[in-house]
């Protein structure tokens, strides 16, 4: 049942962040909660479990963007074997430390996103996006990760049976 309420919670996310993002915008940036599931699900479980949600969280972003296929599965599902290897180490009790791990993840995230479209189509003026949205979503994301841990803590609870 948990991978089954993860995947939903994954596609209600994406459909969340798609539909209502435009209406929830700051400076012309709209947070991106699927991202910060995503993240904060990796700080939480296993690398196998995490690299999966991640690779299946991109190729959504994929589908829904029209950029280039497989970019964003394989940018998420490598960034999430990344935060589930430091994990164990330093996020998993500590909610300001998970808060912050969003923070960090979605800014690196973004980052690697601006320097693909900068490569590929050569006009995007990499400092002032960088400053005038990665950073605004990051914020936006680490805002909006607090009830989204919530949520994860109870996916991760023992008592629901998993399949």
């Amino acid at each position: 049942m948990k991978k089954v309420l993860t995947y939903i919670s994954l596609v209600l996310l994406v459909i969340l962040g798609t539909s209502l993002g435009r209406y929830i915008e700051i400076f012309g940036v709209s947070p991106n909660p699927a991202l910060c599931f995503v993240i904060i699900y990796s700080l939480t479980n296993g690398s196998v479990r995490s690299a999966s949600l991640g690779l299946v969280c991109g190729l959504i972003f994929d589908s829904v963007s029209n950029v280039a296929f497989g970019f964003n599965g394989l940018i998420l599902m490598y960034m999430c074997l990344i935060s589930s290897y430091f994990s164990k180490r330093f996020y998993y009790h500590n909610k300001t430390a998970l808060v912050f791990g969003v923070f960090m993840y979605s800014l690196f995230y973004e980052t690697l996103s601006m320097l693909f479209t900068a490569v590929i189509f050569s006009d995007a003026p990499f400092f002032h996006t960088f400053f005038r949205f990665a950073l605004v979503e990051a914020s936006l994301n680490s805002i909006i990760a607090i009830p989204i841990l919530f949520w994860v803590k109870w996916l991760n609870n023992e008592y629901i049976r998993g399949i």
